[in-house]
């Protein structure tokens, strides 16, 4: 007999153990790390696709959740309405896809405020899709029609000092893996919260601090119980240099590894390495392919620049936009910034500065910082206003430094050491031997 249904957490066990867990640990991310939030609602997507074909008798084959919702739709296994809510579900969860600080060097503070901001928004609307459909589930399985009465629980989140403290008492793989999730939540809360325009050296030690707490939970959480994901994040830093610098060829093994499992994102970057590093392009595109079939959105901007760029083959156009176009289809901020900048550049399509800029501003929302910075100096305000946003930027910077640090400008007296650095005093040394040239103000520090 099913247990009774008084929370949404109840309502996602009853689809399934799996779901109700990967359901659980959205919800609690979905403020502070919302990225991750939206990619375990995408892969709860995948499972649910997975169960309306098993209870129409629709055989799924292995493809990315785009082709798994036509499928569908085409045997009559789900009705249009349902297949518009599958969809909007997987094109907000895409926006997840390659968050953890993303935005770039270019990105503002408000820029990402804005962009966490509606990270949460789409998580909020995610989890109310992702519940209509679970009703819908368990109404079908039930044979039963009419609203299902639950209330939805708000999972109170910890402070991330807390959960760090148990990570490191408790010999618990589960929380060491959420710990490593924290952690790189805490970088992004910095930097959005961050006041400064230029960041101190301080801060910056403290960010690669908390990357290294970060890989190091990863690894103690795949070390206690495989965990594909927490090795490919604990692979990913080595691979960035953040740790362990004497193992990137274990690091690589392990992006290896979980692209062989089917991690989309290790399959993307494991064969960005192979095209990259090793110029193995036939492998390479093997393993692009297989980021595509695992639904990893940065898979079409990969395809794009292998077919455009010339190394792997001879361009193929038509081809490479067929790609890249998918990719803008599944929000991949990439994908945006590479046809905007192709629409702007007149390469590979018509010119087409509007377009351009609609796509580099969807790509720059999306947190992608070359994007926004393409955007504001090459098409919105040009080179000249940019020397100018420069100057307004370096006045503001004299203006946050202490009294006691500021540049003075006044005319050096003659009694004044020289400028040289003769040990003569200015009077006696070249005074006299450029006295018109130094006329003019020297710039002393009190």
């Amino acid at each position: 007999m099913n247990s009774p249904i008084t929370t949404d957490l109840d309502l996602a066990n009853r689809i399934s153990k799996s779901i109700g867990r990967a359901y659980k640990e959205a919800v609690e991310f979905s403020k502070v790390l919302p990225s991750h939030a939206l990619v375990r609602f995408r892969d709860i997507l995948e499972e649910v696709c997975e169960k309306l074909a098993a209870a129409e008798g629709v055989v799924l084959v292995k493809a990315p959740i785009i082709q798994s919702i036509k499928t569908l739709f085409d045997a009559s296994a789900i009705s249009f309405g349902l297949k518009d809510r599958l969809h909007k579900i997987r094109s907000l969860c895409n926006t997840g896809a390659h968050q953890v600080r993303a935005a770039g060097d270019q990105a503002t503070k408000e820029d990402l405020q804005l962009h966490h901001g509606g990270l949460v928004e789409n998580a909020a609307e995610v989890r109310s899709l992702i519940l209509f459909v679970f009703e819908y589930l368990d109404n079908k399985s039930h044979v039963r029609q009419g609203k299902i009465e639950y209330q939805r629980v708000t999972i109170e989140s910890q402070e991330w000092k807390d959960v760090l403290y148990a990570a490191t008492v408790e010999a618990n793989p589960d929380m060491q893996y959420k710990a490593g999730l924290w952690c790189e939540a805490e970088i992004d809360r910095r930097l959005i919260s961050n006041k400064y325009p230029i960041v101190s050296d301080e801060f910056a030690a403290q960010q690669v601090l908390l990357e290294r707490l970060a890989a190091t939970f990863f690894r103690s959480a795949f070390e206690f119980v495989p965990n594909v994901d927490a090795s490919f994040r604990y692979a990913s830093f080595v691979n960035k240099g953040i740790i362990d610098g004497d193992k990137t060829k274990e690091a690589l093994a392990l992006i290896e590894a979980a692209a062989n499992l089917g991690h989309g994102e290790a399959c993307q970057l494991y064969g960005g390495i192979l095209y990259d590093d090793d110029a193995n392009y036939v492998k390479a595109l093997k393993y692009f392919l297989l980021a595509e079939q695992n639904n990893d959105s940065r898979a079409y901007f990969c395809l794009w620049s292998y077919y455009t760029q010339g190394k792997a083959c001879e361009p193929q156009v038509e081809k490479a936009l067929e790609y890249v176009k998918k990719g803008v289809e599944l929000h991949c901020r990439d994908s945006l910034y590479a046809l905007g900048r192709a629409y702007f550049e007149g390469d590979f399509v018509p010119k087409d500065v509007e377009k351009a800029k609609e796509l580099l501003q969807r790509s720059a929302d999306l947190g992608n910082g070359q994007a926004l910075g393409f955007k504001k100096i090459y098409v919105d305000i040009g080179i000249n206003k940019l020397v100018n946003d420069i100057q307004e930027y370096a006045l503001e910077v004299l203006r946050r430094i202490p009294a006691a640090q500021k540049v003075i400008v006044r005319p050096i007296d003659t009694y004044d050491p020289c400028p040289c650095s003769s040990g003569k005093k200015f009077k006696f040394c070249c005074m006299q031997k450029k006295s018109a040239e130094h006329k003019r103000e020297h710039i002393r520090y009190f």
